[in-house]
């Protein structure tokens, strides 16, 4: 006699653990996707900020100002990573939540993370020095 494991209300077996190779090929994926999409988000607002840094030939108040115009760049990590999780949500409702539900917490996850390292590594930084240089 085989004595199963009980699978009721109150338990859960996690999928990875279970050794289903389909789902780690699964996570690999997604884990693929979620660094791919925030790494070309990074790399657009990354560029946009440097273009802006090295415009030699453009005031402080100006710099601020097209820097203010530049907000967008900076959130599209959280904006791609919202698509993600939604995008998680409907493949939840299609096929289950087994995988799905990895991909709706990290892509969200990652895209705050990227988000914040833009705005504190990058943004913040540049917008103290156009307001140091504006007001001399």
């Amino acid at each position: 006699m085989t004595v199963l494991p009980e699978t009721g209300p109150g338990t859960s077996i996690n999928p990875v653990m279970a050794g289903s190779s389909l789902n780690v090929w699964s996570i690999t994926l997604m884990t693929t996707i979620i660094v791919w999409v925030q790494g070309c988000c990074y790399w657009i607002a990354y560029r946009k900020i440097r273009a802006l840094q090295n415009d030699a030939l453009t005031e402080a108040r100006m710099k601020l100002q097209r820097l203010e115009n530049l907000d967008i760049f900076f959130d599209l990590p959280l904006y791609c990573g919202l698509a993600l999780t939604i995008f998680a949500f409907i493949l939840i409702t299609a096929f289950g939540a087994e995988v799905s539900r990895f991909l709706a917490y990290a892509a969200t996850l990652v895209g705050i993370i990227v988000a914040v390292i833009l705005r504190v590594f990058y943004l913040y930084p540049l917008r103290e020095q156009l307001i140091r240089e504006g007001g001399n």
